[in-house]
């Protein structure tokens, strides 16, 4: 029993130094993150503005993350599958990033509304905002979509880049989508309703983590 508790625990340390090695969206890096456009433009069913929570806000109590987000959904009646709702980016130039051999850049995300949404990551190099007020020109890198569950689910995508300098960066963002999954064309629940997603872990959680690792330590004493 004690060899696969260590074995379990080796590899749990693999993990997070794995981990540590992508740079992970801070406080003051999803703070900037204040541009917002619904994806595709051309959608006329944008409801809201985005709206940007620095911790508590009363209409949500604490919220999961330390910096929330909330913005109007794209609503196409024609459709029942996923919905671009919106991209919501910013440009981190003057936080003057810093720091070499990254394999990429991470954040959490929590979803801290009751429907489902997926989000992704990205970073761009290069590229500026464009006429129509999207990011237009250099290269844009963009993580797989994680699925957000109602009412509390979490994901942490990844975008991947190899040696990744972060005095490259110039705009960080992410993508939400809504799934309209098994609903009745003209029975969206949600229709005028707005996603609420935070984004970088609050200290607690990090907190929790090392006590998890605490807890192995005691059963490895125990079966010692």
């Amino acid at each position: 029993m004690k060899r696969i508790v260590l074995f379990t625990l080796v590899i749990g340390l693999f993990a997070v130094q794995a981990d540590a090695d992508m740079w992970q969206v801070d406080r003051d890096t999803a703070l900037l993150l204040t541009n917002y456009k619904v994806d595709p433009s051309s959608s006329p069913d944008t409801v809201g503005s985005l709206n940007i929570y620095d911790g508590y806000h009363s209409d949500y109590g604490p919220m999961s993350g330390l910096v929330g987000f909330e913005g109007g959904k794209q609503y196409d009646k024609a459709t029942l599958d996923y919905e671009i709702t919106a991209m919501v980016f910013g440009d981190v130039t003057s936080l003057s990033l810093s720091g070499t051999g990254y394999d990429g850049i991470t954040s959490y995300f929590q979803n801290d509304n009751d429907n489902y949404y997926s989000v992704q990551l990205l970073f761009n190099i290069g590229g500026s905002i464009g006429s129509t007020g999207f990011l237009s020109g250099g290269n844009t890198y963009i993580s797989s979509y994680h699925e957000l569950a109602p009412s509390g689910g979490t994901a942490w995508p990844t975008v991947d880049y190899a040696n990744l300098d972060l005095s490259d960066i110039d705009y960080i963002g992410f993508r939400v989508l809504a799934e309209n999954v098994g609903l009745q064309v003209d029975d969206y629940p949600s229709q005028g309703d707005s996603f609420h997603i935070s984004m970088v872990p609050v200290p607690g959680a990090v907190i929790l983590g090392i006590l998890g690792l605490g807890v192995v330590g005691i059963k490895l004493r125990k079966y010692a």
